[in-house]
């Protein structure tokens, strides 16, 4: 059985989406993917789970950033959380 992320199909068509750039978007698809495997984290990653998803990306840190400046992730103490996790997937206190 599959495992399904949420993903509107006017993502693209973003104002944030456009201005970071083709990266960073890659990126958001990925750390998407990887917070709906490890449901528990709230959309929330650490720096050193960033490598987890963001192999081959090169600066994936740098990209991360980008997110966090067009408001598409939010900065942590620790790492980074996707804005808007909790607008279509349950926390991990629901789950």
């Amino acid at each position: 059985m599959g495992l399904y992320v949420p993903l509107d199909v006017e993502y693209a068509s973003d104002d944030r989406i456009m201005e970071a750039g083709a990266m960073p978007e890659l990126l958001y698809i990925r750390a998407l993917c990887w917070c709906k495997k490890n449901p528990k984290t709230d959309g929330a990653f650490s720096w050193a789970q960033l490598s987890t998803f963001a192999h081959g990306i090169k600066s994936a840190r740098t990209h991360a950033e980008t997110l966090i400046e067009t408001g598409l992730f939010e900065a942590t103490d620790k790492g980074a959380r996707v804005s808007s996790w909790l607008k279509r997937n349950k926390s991990g206190e629901d789950i």
